[in-house]
This record gives C-alpha cells, structure tokens and sequence, in this order.
C-alpha cells in the first residue's frame, strides 16, 4: 500500500526574519563599493582611445620640439659629434613639458647643471650678432612660441578634459544604476535572482520588504519607481535590464557577477543558486486577457541557465551548490508544437524540466477570492461582482458558476431587486480605478463594508486603502491616495483588501522555505498542487473545449 503523503508545514515566520540584516547605506561596505565602480568608469573615460591618442600626440609634440631646442642649443651636433649632446637635448624636452602649460620655459644652463655637465658655457653654444646666429635665434623662439601653444591648447585641453571625464564619472554611474546596467554589489549575504518581464507588482512589493536581498532582471531600462525608491539617490544598483529575446545570450550578462555571498542557506548544509521567475500580468493577475504575455518560460529559462554556468565554471572559487527554479504563471496557457497540437506551459514545465516548482498564478490569487464567498455568501450562493471590464466579468462568473454561485452585474441588482446584503466583490480594471471606486461607495453610504470584498493588484492600492507609508529602506513619500475617515470605518467594519501582489509574494516565501528546510522539489510540488487541487480542477474542466463551447452559446443561461 502506497505510504500518504505528508502534509508540508506552512511558514510561521515574518517575511522580516527570513534573510540575515543588510548593511546600511552608508556603510563603508557599500562606499568603497561605489568609490571602486566610479574610479573604474572615470579611469575608462579618462583613458579612451580619442583623449589617449591626442594627449600621447600633444605630449610627444611638445616633448619633440623640446628636444629640437635643445640639440640647437649645443655646440656640438648630438650624437654625430657628441653623446653628451643627445643626452642633453633629450633631458631638455622633458623638463620643458609641464613648464610649457604655464608659458614657461626652464634655463638652459640649470638643465645643463641638472645633468651635471661641468663647463657649461663652452658646452652650449654662443650667439654673434651674425646673420646664421640670428636666424638660428628666431627659429629658437619660433619652436619655443610653438611647444608653449602645443602644451597650453592641446595637452592642456586633453588634461582638462580627462579631469571633467573623472569629474562626471558619478553622474554617468547613477545613469547606469537608472537604466539597469550595474551588477549588484557583492558582500549581500543571500539573495534572490527574480526574472520580472516589463514589469512586476509582486517584485516591488519584495523589494520593500527584502530590499537587496531580491534582485530583479526586468526587460526594460526604464525603472525609475524603483531606483528612486530603493538606490539611495542612485547610488546602488537595484536591478538588471536585459533586452527581450536576448536572454540567452553572454553578452547579455556581462559584468554579472558571481558572487559566493548570494547562495542561500538551508538545513540540509548545502547552499542554493535561487531563482525566482514572475510572469504574471501587471493589473491582471487572474490572466483573465490570455492575449496579453509579459515574461516567457523561454525567456525566463535562457535566462537563469547562462546564470548557472556562470556559477558552475565557478565552482572551485565558490564550492559545490544546487539550483532550483520557481515559476510563477498562468500554467494554462497553450503553445503549439510542430504538428500543430496544443501543449499547456505546466505540461512543458513537467517534461522539460525547465523549473523545479510551477505556481499557478490564477489559483494562488483565485482561492482566496473563494474562499471569502464560501464564509460570506451561506446557503444562497449569490455574489454581486462589480467591474468596468465584460470580459473580466464573464470570466470570473464562469469561474464562480463552477462552484454553484449565481454571480450578478450591479445593473442586474438594480433591474431585479435583488435582496440587499448580498456580498460584492469589487475588482476593476486598474488598481487607481478600483479603490477611486471604493472612495465613492464609501462616501455616498453605497456600501455594506462586512460583505464586501475587494481585489487590488498593487500595493498601492491596499495602502492606500489602509493610509500606510511606502515601506522601502530609502522612501520617503506616503502613498499616492490617503484614506478617509469613512474608508477607515469600513475596515473597521470588516472590509476585507486581497492585494495579488501580497498572494504571490507570501506563495514565493513559502516556497524558499520548504527549499531552506531541505524539502525536494517534487515534495514541494506536490505540496502546491494539493492545495489548488479543487480550483485547479475546476477551472481545466470549465475552460475545457466542451464545456467552453457549450458555456458560449448559452451564456446567459449560466
């Protein structure tokens, strides 16, 4: 007889004890950080082939024409009539070239001195007022007007130059940390690779609660919520912009690093390169618009894999480690093979083993919504859900149709005279359009707070509706909404705020910590699917091609 499975453990710790403390922002560990990347920029713009090229030229130039002087400067010619000579013009044209950037030029004799040359009035030549000698004289000043305008305008320039390039070497840092081009910095103890697509509610709520400890790779470059809410003014790197379909490629990662300190711990003593990956919708985490695709499994894969090799051509460096892989999505989506049969991205995931453990997104977030109905509705099973998007409607009707609830437009209420107490779910399109919808039902009195439940996709949208601040290490804004004492006593009165973004982030814990007490993956995978077994099965068999189609053509029916 097969032997039961054993139930997993659900987390009992605070997301704020999870990972070891990080260093402060104004840590010597972070500055010397800092100090390293913008001396190493400064020196790379200081040394470009341009400026190298036009100060070697201008510093040769001036040295040239130096040496020029200096040989014309002796009695006998250098090198064919003396060796003391050559040596003598050669140490003249050094010395001449920082006092030329001053229109200076040192004496002939004090050179002579320098070098030790005993007589240095029969060693240099003297000048007759004869035709020869004064032409030799004006050619002198000639060539001396020449090395002082070289120095000043050319090497002086490139010189001014290179120090204006080190100067904005930290402006062009904190340009990089804005459009994602820093690596993070090394010396974090333990932290999270996470694949975000354009975007990612669930990651901006890690960042405020994990801060460096969970480091994004997004698709785009143009970040600025989270760098000005999480870099300290731009100073530290916050996440990694990679250019869509360019996920497997090297160049796409170079300079990032491989860094000991980010493998997590766990009981079993062996150390893990974790990676998280978030393909959920921005403001649809129900992915009730299929049509709609953020980040890829095969983005998301190529992605983690170059990562990996990174880490294991590191292996004697860093010591022996284990991978694992979360996917978080709509698993129900389809892709076609070659013979143009369908394949769902779960039972990809299953036979490819691109991941270790797949969440589905809808089941994650849709439980809890079922969950409310099953307390709040009792033997009646009539919901009122109140929307502004058709398709979002007839969705979840369908959904909630499969476990015996009548779902009901607010239009439907009022036509019918449907009994007043029946429990609504508010879910609009945008978080800003669903909690600007419960500021109004609140203040016009069009709202029974203890049977009402509300679903925002952000964590704007659930502070808003509790008035609290922005929770990152660096920010120092309130939300852009502030709760009134209506919206207040609503909450009080039992109002009831599921925020996906929070679903999806506690879903993503708990994973860790099955992994950091030494579980399998296939333990953990086995956990997940029997906790959404129900709404798993109820959504495959309704959005199956039988029922879907019958559901179709008689939808109002339903």
């Amino acid at each position: 007889m097969e032997k039961p499975f054993e139930r997993l453990p659900s987390a009992k710790t605070s997301y704020s004890t999870e990972f070891p403390p990080l260093p402060r922002s104004d840590s010597w560990e972070f500055k010397a950080h800092q100090g390293r990347r913008i001396l190493s920029i400064g020196a790379g713009r200081i040394f470009k082939p341009k400026i190298a090229a036009l100060l070697g030229i201008s510093l040769s130039a001036v040295f040239g024409v130096g040496a020029v002087e200096g040989a014309m400067l002796c009695e006998q010619t250098p090198v064919l009539e003396s060796w003391e000579s050559a040596w003598y013009a050669i140490y003249y044209g050094m010395a001449q070239i920082v006092p030329s950037c001053a229109y200076i030029t040192q004496d002939k004799l004090q050179i002579a001195y320098a070098l030790g040359i005993d007589d240095p009035t029969s060693f240099l030549r003297h000048f007759e007022d004869t035709p020869a000698d004064a032409s030799t004289q004006l050619t002198l000043k000639f060539l001396e007007s020449s090395r002082i305008t070289i120095a000043t305008f050319m090497m002086l320039s490139q010189i001014f130059n290179g120090v204006n390039q080190l100067a904005r070497a930290d402006d062009v840092y904190k340009k990089r940390v804005e459009k994602g081009q820093e690596p993070p910095f090394g010396g974090i103890s333990e932290r999270i690779f996470r694949f975000c697509g354009e975007s990612s509610d669930t990651t901006v709520l890690a960042l405020e609660r994990y801060g460096q400890h969970v480091f994004p790779i997004y698709e785009s470059n143009a970040k600025q919520r989270i760098v000005d809410a999480h870099s300290y003014s731009g100073l530290v790197p916050v996440y990694w912009a990679v250019k869509r379909g360019y996920y497997g490629y090297k160049y796409s990662w170079r300079r990032f690093p491989v860094d000991e300190g980010s493998l997590l711990k766990s009981t079993t003593g062996r150390r893990v390169l974790y990676f998280e990956a978030d393909a959920t919708i921005s403001e649809d985490p129900l992915a009730l618009d299929e049509d709609n695709v953020d980040l890829t499994l095969e983005n998301a894969s190529q992605g983690q894999r170059v990562v990996e090799s990174m880490y294991k051509h590191a292996t004697a460096k860093i010591g022996l480690h284990r991978c694992f892989r979360v996917f978080l999505g709509n698993l129900n989506m389809t892709e076609r093979t070659g013979l143009g049969k369908t394949i769902t991205l779960r039972q990809r995931i299953e036979k490819a083993h691109e991941f270790d453990v797949a969440i589905d997104s809808r089941a994650a977030i849709f439980t809890p919504i079922l969950n409310w109905a099953n307390q709040h509705c009792g033997q009646k099973r009539e919901l009122i859900l109140q929307t502004n998007d058709e398709a979002y409607f007839k969705t979840i009707k369908l959904w909630f149709h499969g476990y015996g609830f009548t779902v009901y437009d607010t239009t439907e209420v009022e036509d019918n005279e449907i009994g007043g107490c029946v429990p609504t779910i508010i879910y609009y399109k945008t978080t800003a359009d669903t909690v600007n919808n419960i500021y109004a039902l609140v203040r016009a009195g069009e709202i029974e707070s203890k049977n009402t439940c509300v679903l925002v996709n952000k964590i704007e949208g659930a502070k808003a509706l509790y008035s609290l601040p922005t929770d990152g290490a660096s920010a120092v804004s309130h939300s852009s909404w502030h709760a009134s004492a209506e919206v207040q006593r609503a909450l009080d009165d039992g109002l009831t705020v599921i925020c996906s973004a929070t679903v999806f982030d506690d879903m993503f814990r708990q994973v860790r910590l099955w992994v950091r007490m030494g579980f399998s993956a296939e333990q953990i995978q086995t956990e997940i699917d029997l906790r959404f077994k129900d709404v798993l099965d109820t959504l495959e068999y309704l959005e199956s091609d039988d029922i879907g189609d019958v559901v179709n053509e008689n939808f109002e029916s339903v």
